[in-house]
């Protein structure tokens, strides 16, 4: 294996143990640990997303051939207090199913949406308790907009920010480096890709570009006064 390419692996597989829960550096305040900050701050969200016991519901839509598969389906986990909806997750069962797979979100708000993060679980994965002693499944996320929205809060639109319309649909897939280090992760682990037969999906956060959404799932935030 190529030096380039052990580096792209193990480069994914970090971008998967920041959303299982690995620890990152806590240190604040210096412009070196500001990229830090911001992965760990995204790494507690998703961590959250993990601890968070939320019900099942019905699988959702995926392409046509995949109607009634025996093999993989979507679950979808959100919140209905959220005025967000993932209206399909296709491409479950192509051969490389982990880069193709894709998440259709539609906006039902009457506002413009600037930034979307969602939390993909893999709950057939075993937990593990290799990190830091506390069991914790395989997860991962796809986002919508740029990154500041969800580490600051009431980050406010600018400028060149494309927002979801009211009514409109986009669709999301996993960044390469994630979907790597999802199967870089299982091959570590001698987990074959087949153990997967269910991919949950919940809308983690949303922001309107006005200082205002939702985190955590639910959880309405406000401007700052």
């Amino acid at each position: 294996m190529s030096r380039r390419r052990r580096m792209a692996l193990d480069l994914g597989l970090l971008a998967v143990l920041l959303f299982t829960g690995r620890a990152v550096n806590q240190r604040e305040g210096t412009a070196s640990n500001r990229r830090v900050n911001i992965q760990e701050r995204a790494a507690r969200v998703l961590i959250r997303a993990l601890q968070n016991q939320q019900e099942s519901r019905p699988p959702l839509l995926g392409d046509p051939g995949e109607f009634g598969s025996p093999k993989r389906m979507a679950i979808n986990a959100s919140s209905h207090e959220i005025p967000l909806a993932i209206t399909a997750v296709n491409k479950l069962n192509t051969d490389d199913w982990i880069r193709d797979m894709e998440f259709e979100v539609e906006n039902r708000s009457n506002r413009p949406v600037y930034h979307v993060m969602l939390t993909i679980m893999f709950p057939d994965v075993p937990k593990t308790t290799e990190l830091d002693g506390t069991p914790r499944g395989l997860a991962t996320s796809v986002e919508y907009g740029r990154k500041e929205f969800i580490t600051h809060k009431g980050e406010l639109a600018k400028e060149g920010d494309i927002p979801i319309k009211p009514g409109e649909k986009v669709i999301l897939k996993l960044e390469p480096l994630y979907s790597t280090g999802v199967r870089y992760y299982l091959k570590q682990h001698n987990l074959p890709e087949s153990l997967i037969k269910r991919v949950r999906v919940r809308i983690e956060s949303l922001s309107f570009g006005d200082g205002s959404g939702f985190s955590s799932g639910s959880i309405p935030f406000f401007p700052r006064s």
